[in-house]
């Protein structure tokens, strides 16, 4: 999904800059199928599927915008551990990963499996700054129970 809202972003008459590194763990199943789409679509240039890796809190440093587009989660620590390095997040509105953010605050969430959304979140933080700066910078606090 995420690949595919980028592939829209590159279709739009004012192209944004964008990178990405996808850290996938050992590989997995969808590694092939993530490169392959990359190629056809003449994204490969610009994305890197890394794999192996122990250093996140490195790749998170070089990230101006960390991206989580799950149909289903829980709540995840990469989510987490984006929010503390003061990254602006991307995110599907599943599960538990809105008692982390509130859309507009922290992130920005769309309904999982919307792509379209999902490259307006990307297109309006990738040509907006200060509002990628702000979002990465608040922290809500933990909710009262």
């Amino acid at each position: 999904m995420l690949l595919e809202a980028l592939s829209h972003l590159e279709r739009e008459k004012d192209k944004v800059p964008w990178r990405l590194i996808i850290a996938g763990g050992r590989g997995g199943d969808q590694h092939d199928s993530l490169i392959e789409f990359a190629e056809e679509t003449g994204l490969n240039d610009r994305v890197h599927v890394v794999t192996n890796r122990n250093d996140i809190p490195d790749l998170l440093a070089l990230a101006d915008i960390f991206v989580m587009p799950s149909l289903f989660e829980g709540l995840p620590m990469a989510l987490l551990e984006a929010m503390i390095a003061g990254k602006a997040i991307v995110a599907s509105a599943t599960s538990g990963i809105p008692e982390a953010i509130e859309s507009g605050r922290e992130g920005l969430l769309v309904s999982p499996g919307d792509v379209a959304a999902l490259a307006r979140a990307l297109q309006s933080l990738l040509t907006d700054e200060a509002r990628r700066n702000a979002l990465g910078r608040r922290r809500r606090p933990a909710r009262a129970r």
